[in-house]
């Protein structure tokens, strides 16, 4: 068990130092410890997934950008499947909640995904800076790398300070 988790660290941490890009499981980054990101997996990329032992993929993509049948081609492939919508506008309280909620509860390792990292990097920022208090530049170099656009960025940034103007000040690094 310990030479497993070693290897899935060392994997995983080469994973999101210089990327990984195939085009079964576009982005594949590992920003933390059992967590994984990426774009849009294909049906091959769900295979392989299940193969590295991702227990949970969480679709973070609005409904109406969700791949037909997602659910059921993850569920074929031994994983739970969850779906978090995120909107590239309109934030909400509540979905930044639910997101902490379902990634805590979660079978790890998990992928959380969209089409290109855009909306999971948008979302991880305001996890990591909401939910787990790390510093604001942590938190956006970690949204960055795992795909966050800078409108995006702009966006919540723009809505961190609107409704959580503390979480801005926090501590430096």
């Amino acid at each position: 068990m310990k030479s497993q988790t070693l290897f899935i660290t060392l994997i995983g941490t080469f994973i999101f130092v210089f990327g990984y890009s195939v085009d079964q499981i576009p982005n594949l980054q590992q920003p933390k410890v059992f967590v994984y990101t990426s774009g849009q997996p294909s049906e091959e990329g769900f295979s392989k997934l299940s193969s590295m032992g991702i227990k949970t993929v969480i679709n973070v993509l609005p409904e109406n950008q969700c791949v037909p049948n997602e659910g059921e081609l993850v569920r074929a492939n031994n994983m739970t499947y969850r779906s978090v919508p995120f909107h590239l506008s309109g934030f909400k309280k509540h979905t930044m909640e639910h997101f902490a909620e379902v990634l805590k509860r979660a079978d790890k390792p998990v992928l959380i995904h969209c089409a290109t990292g855009n909306h999971v990097g948008g979302l991880w920022f305001a996890y990591r800076l909401l939910e787990q208090n790390i510093p604001l530049e942590q938190a956006l170099a970690e949204a960055r790398k795992i795909g966050m656009r800078p409108e995006l960025e702009n966006a919540l940034y723009l809505w961190i300070a609107d409704q959580y103007p503390n979480a801005l000040t926090q501590k430096e690094s």
